[in-house]
């Protein structure tokens, strides 16, 4: 009827309470709007140290693994006696507790190990991506063999692949330590890297701020 007023649906409310953006303007996303916002010298003195990490990874590779397997090996420690300590504590209640104490034994067994024998702790943990990285190389180049005379997309590539997975693994089993001081110094380049890049956003950041 022409008398009765139209009651506004479900569609037409959620339309009126979303209001366009203005024509032209575009939408800042929040983490860009979290840097600007944030204090210059909290990015500055962020990428100073990450800058600083990535030198001293970068001058003496060998014994910045070596800190980094201790501080993995204490934190596994702290972990494995907290579990043994949690396990006694339940041991009344939960019959499950004995897992929860087997667990804390390995922890920190495994805890000991790599704090006290950190050269021991990175050779065996390179062999087992050295073999893995074989295991994998192998498999991917042999199905590249198999299939180069199908039409299958990214044999090549999947070759490419193989060779380097070989090739590392071969590298990694022969030459452990080399390989591990050679990672932890790429890693060293990257971190100067970006601690470059946040200490430079840090001085634009300061600017915007000013």
């Amino acid at each position: 009827m022409g008398g009765e007023e139209e009651k506004p649906t479900e569609e037409m409310v959620e339309n009126k309470d979303e209001t366009p953006s203005p024509a032209g303007e575009v939408e800042v996303p929040k983490v860009q709007v979290a840097v600007l916002n944030a204090p210059w010298w909290v990015l500055v003195l962020q990428g100073l140290f990450v800058l600083l990490l990535g030198i001293f990874a970068m001058m003496d590779p060998e014994l910045a693994s070596d800190l980094f397997f201790m501080l993995i090996g204490a934190m596994v420690l702290v972990q494995g006696i907290f579990a043994i300590i949690g396990a006694f504590n339940v041991k009344a209640e939960d019959p499950m507790w004995v897992l929860l104490l087997i667990g804390g034994l390995v922890a920190v067994v495994l805890g000991s190990i790599t704090l006290f024998w950190p050269d021991v702790t990175k050779v065996i943990l390179i062999w087992l991506v050295g073999f893995w990285a074989l295991i994998v190389g192998t498999i991917m180049l042999v199905y590249a063999i198999k299939v180069r005379k199908q039409e299958v997309a990214g044999k090549g590539v999947q070759a490419v692949l193989g060779v380097i997975g070989i090739a590392f693994g071969l590298i990694a089993l022969g030459w452990p330590k080399d390989t591990i001081n050679t990672l932890v110094w790429i890693i060293g380049l990257f971190a100067v890297l970006f601690g470059i890049m946040f200490m430079i956003v840090g001085f634009v950041v300061k600017g915007k701020q000013s």
